[in-house]
């Protein structure tokens, strides 16, 4: 993978959640806990550092805008061609349809025990951890993501 348009704002995301204090920059501390994690880390470590890239404007939880970010940067970075990303294949059904899923207390956002618990009880959701995997085990991307 290059960094190209389609995978900026998905490096970005990623970026943003290693970035734990999300003042901008990634200190020794962050990076040394990135590296730790995906070295070392369990499913539920690795779960909680894609919730943190899923939750844009840090606040805990994920709300269906934030949802379609996501989704949509992940058709840009897989190329899927804007004509098949209309209906139920939409950003923004899947978003609504992901929340309705996962959402257990009604609020019409998913919160850090949603995530892990909706990722054990679908397996629908395990693609952008797959995804996540994929960019974690490209050097190169490390080093794009760390160095900034």
């Amino acid at each position: 993978m290059y960094l190209d348009s389609r995978n900026r704002k998905i490096i970005n995301y990623v970026y943003n959640a290693i970035d734990k204090d999300r003042n901008g920059s990634i200190d020794f501390t962050e990076a040394v806990i990135l590296m730790s994690v995906l070295q070392n880390g369990d499913l539920i470590q690795m779960l909680k550092l894609v919730f943190r890239m899923y939750d844009l404007n840090g606040n805990g939880k994920i709300n269906e805008k934030e949802m379609s970010e996501i989704i949509e940067s992940l058709y840009d970075v897989l190329s899927i061609p804007k004509k098949e990303r209309r209906g139920k294949n939409s950003a923004s059904f899947q978003a609504k349809e992901s929340i309705k899923r996962l959402d257990k207390n009604g609020d019409q956002q998913i919160d850090i025990n949603e995530f892990i618990e909706g990722f054990f009880q679908n397996p629908n959701v395990t693609s952008s951890i797959i995804y996540f995997n994929h960019l974690a085990e490209n050097l190169n991307y490390l080093n794009l993501i760390i160095f900034k």
